[in-house]
């Protein structure tokens, strides 16, 4: 069975516990901001629709064989009701 030993920050310590040759001083990594492009990925080539638009005017995708897919407002109306459930008593 192994010890965990939680060794002190005061130097007179470390030759006490035999481990100052493998003791270093942390480092304090500082993350340096990002530039985002003015493009997100997801944004890139699409355009902002209603939920109308998208059930009068879209077409429901289909396999090669002309089998319909489902269609994506009901996908996104079916994740909705989902995160409705969910989330019960929060503003989705």
């Amino acid at each position: 069975m192994r010890n965990l030993v939680i060794m002190p920050a005061m130097a007179q310590n470390q030759s006490r516990f035999n481990l100052g040759e493998y003791a270093e001083e942390a480092a304090i990594i500082q993350d340096e901001p990002t530039v985002q492009s003015s493009v997100n990925f997801l944004e890139a080539n699409t355009d902002a629709i209603t939920m109308d638009e998208l059930t009068n005017k879209c077409v429901v995708p289909t396999w090669a064989n002309q089998e319909l897919t489902i269609a994506h407002q009901d996908f996104i109306s079916c994740v909705h009701d989902a995160a409705c459930s969910f989330y019960a008593g929060e503003r989705v």
